[in-house]
Parts: structure tokens; C-alpha cells; sequence
């Protein structure tokens, strides 16, 4: 969940600057997995997060809130460390791994920049509610223009098959 304080705007760079990290949908993986994890076949291709991160002082944790609804105490041990890894504030030099209040981010020798447009999808129950009633709507209206088209190809079909008897019905005419 994004923190309480957060306004719009910044939650939607903030999720953005994730998605383009590519932290937003990476697995976490237990740190004792990572040799398994990173030998598995050809072909299989992925992003992970694993648990033995380095903290920072000023962080995600202080505007992304754990939503533990589960009470699951390794659940939350988990990703409260991996978000105080990652830095958030105006200051750049909080780590190998940051996001700034712009959305600026940098992860490891990569840094990069977001576009500013998108809004927040994934993270908070708010925004993934707004998400979901927006491709609702989006799919009853490509439904309701899909079925337009049958109706029209169906209306189509039916006069084409109307001419056709007309057709076939008239008489011959001799010369």
C-alpha cells in the first residue's frame, strides 16, 4: 500500500519508476535459493529479488506501507528489508539502487527516467480497484462495439440472402 501521505501524482511515479526497474514484478526468492534460481534451464528468463540486500537510510518504507493481511511475520520481514534496500527522497547518493521523488530511479550502473503519464495500477488497494473498473469498462465497450459488428454483418447477411431469393424467384422473360 502506498503511505498515507502520499499524494497522486507521486504514487503513480513512484509505481511507474518500479515497473521500469522491473522491481514491480521481479519474485522474491529466499537468498538460500539464489544458486538454484540462477541455474535453471535455457529458456527460462525472469527477474528476482533476493532477501540479502544492503539497507539504506532513507527508503521505501517510508512511503510504501506492508499490507499483511495475513500476519505472516517472514512475509513481512521479507519485503520490509527488500524496500528499505531500495532509496526514495531527492538525495541520489543513498545507494547502488533509488528512486527520486520525480520517479528519476537508478539500479546499479543503470539509471533512467519515467514518463510521468501513467497512473498506478498495482500497489494500493485504491488504485487496483480504479484499474479493475476502468478494463471493465474498456471490455463492455469493445463487447458492445463487437456486437454492433455481428448485428451489422448478420443485417448484411440477411438482406444479401432477401436479393438473392427475389432473384431466383422471377420469372424468365422470352423473346
Amino acid at each position: 500500500e502506498f503511505g498515507t501521505g502520499m499524494e497522486s501524482q507521486q504514487a503513480d511515479r513512484l509505481e511507474e519508476a518500479l515497473q521500469q526497474m522491473g522491481i514491480l514484478d521481479a519474485l522474491i526468492i529466499s537468498e538460500e535459493y539464489r544458486d538454484k534460481v540462477l541455474e535453471l534451464d535455457c529458456g527460462v528468463c525472469d527477474r528476482y529479488i533476493f532477501g540479502d540486500v544492503s539497507h539504506v537510510r532513507e527508503n521505501l518504507t517510508k512511503v510504501l506501507d506492508v499490507d499483511n493481511g495475513e500476519n505472516d511475520i517472514l512475509f513481512y520481514q521479507k519485503i520490509s528489508g527488500i524496500l528499505s534496500s531500495i532509496g526514495f527522497g531527492r538525495s541520489n547518493d543513498q545507494g547502488r539502487t533509488w528512486i527520486d521523488e520525480r520517479g528519476n530511479y537508478r539500479l546499479g550502473v543503470l539509471e533512467g527516467t519515467i514518463t510521468g503519464e501513467y497512473h498506478a495500477r498495482f500497489i494500493g488497494i485504491r488504485a487496483r480497484e480504479q484499474y479493475r473498473k476502468e478494463k471493465i469498462e474498456e471490455l463492455e465497450t469493445l463487447c458492445h462495439n463487437k456486437m454492433q459488428q455481428v448485428e451489422t454483418t448478420a443485417q448484411m447477411v440477411r438482406t444479401e440472402q432477401t436479393a438473392q431469393k427475389l432473384f431466383l424467384r422471377k420469372p424468365a422473360v422470352r423473346q
